[in-house]
């Protein structure tokens, strides 16, 4: 008798810590991550011109705040958030505003070579979007470390809070925030493979930095580094 009561015991036991493994299991499975990201990107411009040339040493950052939602039994998860992107482009080219006649006179911009013979130090053109992004995302099982392989896709929209440039031509130094022509929104779309808390990741501009019909048709690039600390 004593010994059926221990048996009895010990299954109840091995049952209740299966129970309690399997909530652990459970939880880790919809526990939000990748809340707060943090990108770190070269960037360029597609489909400019030979004589445009925009230096590798063009950079973008921004962070993105997402509410991540797991899938309850599944190893998916869908994300909306709101974040920030700075773009700073380095170049041989100042953006020229100028009147262009057809059926009407519109205003036109576009990138133009400074001119040879003139002694420039540094060009550089910022942009600052504030985001709101959307992604999917998928997560490998966590390893015996408590890290998985994570992989997301998704969109972006972005609205325009500013844009200037910073030149230093023959020693002086030049500042510009006429921008007319500019961009204010801005849709996109973007990828990212990482493991753990690092990753790689790639945007496309489905937006030309221009308005339609008021300058070339530029699409911003990027790739780089993201890091999520939670």
């Amino acid at each position: 008798m004593k010994r059926l009561y221990i048996i009895k015991v010990l299954i109840f036991c091995s049952i209740l810590a299966f129970a309690q493994e399997s909530q652990k299991v459970a939880a880790s499975k919809n526990k939000r991550q990748d809340q707060l990201l943090l990108n770190l990107n070269w960037t360029t411009l597609l489909n400019t011109s030979d004589s445009v040339q925009i230096s590798p040493a063009s950079w973008g950052f921004g962070f993105k705040i997402m509410l991540d939602n797991p899938v309850p039994n599944s190893k998916f998860a869908f994300a909306l958030g709101l974040g920030l992107n700075t773009k700073s482009l380095y170049s041989n080219s100042n953006i020229v505003n100028y009147y262009q006649v057809g059926d009407s006179v519109n205003l036109y911009s576009d990138f133009f070579p400074i001119e040879d013979g003139i002694n420039f130090k540094r060009n550089k053109f910022n942009t600052v979007y504030i985001d709101i992004p959307a992604e999917l995302r998928y997560r490998t099982s966590l390893n015996e470390r408590g890290y998985s392989w994570n992989l997301a896709v998704g969109g972006s929209v972005g609205y325009l809070i500013g844009a200037k440039s910073k030149s230093i031509i023959e020693g002086i130094k030049y500042k510009a925030f006429d921008y007319p022509n500019i961009e204010d929104w801005a849709v996109g779309i973007h990828a990212r493979i990482g493991y753990g808390k690092v990753a790689l990741n790639a945007a496309y501009s489905l937006s030309s930095i221009f308005e339609q019909n008021r300058g070339s048709v530029y699409n911003p690039f990027s790739v780089g580094v993201t890091i999520s600390p939670f």
